[in-house]
């Protein structure tokens, strides 16, 4: 999908990106791209980039039709990156929620008008039980939506699947000054669970498909279904993050040698006809 996102940027899109950045931004990498649509019905394209050797994290909204790109807003103290951060991004109630392992920004329906501002998830007091604060994690990777909850893993837990209160949601929180926030700002640890494939692999993607949430290492597919998890390939797991594709209710991904399908059982590999070209990918 993201190889057929960007076929459709034009060279002068890119021109028009790369005039947006200072010099030291040029050498960013692109390494996410989402369609997101707002609730006042703008459909904008989101660019992730991270300039991984300075450790900063920038985002761009698209607007193809009428040729507006603008920068996001991020504070400088969170905007983070790294040497291996990938973007991945969700929509909650029409807000941009992403994460690229080492920060999680969303965006509050509160930004002015004309510009795109982010916070990060942090830490908030209920005040119906002003003993109970929660904390959302900071940096998370692999994020998307899972039986109404945001779903993650922690960049410090790389085997752990974390999941916050359901998005539906809504909390009373101190101060009273602070306006009412939704379930993705509240997660409980007892919603976590650890996921460990027996060569020791760290989770390498999620995806949620129908009842099921399926959890990918390098050597594993693992099926968690709200209540259980069960190891439906104990020997092929995915090995490239961006490559998981979902298909009318089939997972699509790149294995440890071949491009594989999920159906529910046992991985099948379907790319024996190009397997020389698949065999050279890094």
């Amino acid at each position: 999908l993201e190889l057929s996102v960007s076929a459709q940027l034009s060279a002068t899109v890119v021109s028009e990106i790369s005039a947006t950045m200072v010099a030291s931004t040029l050498t960013s990498e692109a390494n996410g791209l989402y369609l997101w649509r707002r609730n006042n019905g703008q459909r904008l394209l989101v660019i992730g980039l991270d300039d991984r050797d300075n450790g900063v994290a920038r985002l761009f909204a698209l607007d193809y039709f009428k040729k507006i790109l603008r920068p996001f807003f991020i504070p400088a103290e969170s905007a983070k990156s790294g040497p291996d951060a990938f973007w991945s991004f969700v929509t909650v109630n029409g807000l941009l929620v992403g994460c690229n392992g080492y920060i999680t920004l969303y965006t509050p329906p509160t930004s002015a008008p004309g510009s795109i501002e982010t916070k990060p998830l942090d830490t908030v007091t209920l005040k119906a039980n002003a003993s109970r604060t929660t904390t959302a994690p900071g940096a998370l990777r692999h994020l998307c939506i899972f039986e109404d909850r945001l779903v993650g893993v922690p960049s410090g837990s790389p085997n752990t699947v974390v999941m916050s209160d359901p998005l539906g949601e809504v909390y009373d929180i101190a101060p009273t000054a602070v306006a009412p926030l939704g379930g993705m700002h509240v997660w409980d640890s007892r919603s976590s669970f650890d996921c460990i494939d027996a060569s020791g692999g760290v989770i390498t993607g999620l995806a949620p498909v129908g009842s099921s949430l399926v959890i990918f290492t390098p050597r594993s597919t693992q099926v968690y279904d709200g209540f259980a998890r069960r190891t439906a390939d104990p020997d092929i797991g995915c090995v490239a993050p961006r490559s998981i594709a979902v298909v009318e209710g089939q997972i699509f991904f790149l294995g440890p040698n071949a491009v594989c399908v999920f159906s529910g059982g046992k991985n099948r590999t379907i790319s024996e006809g190009i397997s020389q070209t698949v065999g050279g990918l890094n």
